[in-house]
């Protein structure tokens, strides 16, 4: 098996996905318990997250978002650098581009 290869034939794709032991065992049991193969899993977990405006990206940046709000109410948050810019904007840019599903 050569790492990194793929192999294609008329209507798929293949290719390996390399996971702990421990994931290992979560998802075949995850996938056992919900009737499911592991391809199907994997096709279904790679499609939520490449899409946008689904419930795991929103989640996600609901979270993002709510943490860029405590930056900006914390004491320490409003301490101005040289450049005019808030300790807070400063962290809440570094934050944003952690955004699920907008381009960078």
């Amino acid at each position: 098996m050569t790492s990194g290869k793929i192999k294609k034939t008329p209507s798929r794709v293949s290719f390996y996905v390399y996971l702990t032991l421990d994931g290992d065992e979560a998802v075949r049991n995850y996938a056992s318990a919900n009737n499911m193969n592991l391809s199907q899993l994997t096709r279904e977990a790679l499609n939520l997250r490449m899409s946008t405006g689904d419930q795991y990206n929103a989640g996600f940046n609901a979270g993002l978002n709510e943490a860029m709000s405590i930056t900006k109410q914390t004491k320490g948050g409003g301490m101005m650098f040289p450049s005019g810019k808030t300790f807070a904007a400063l962290i809440c840019d570094g934050i944003e581009q952690h955004m699920r599903g907008k381009s960078k």
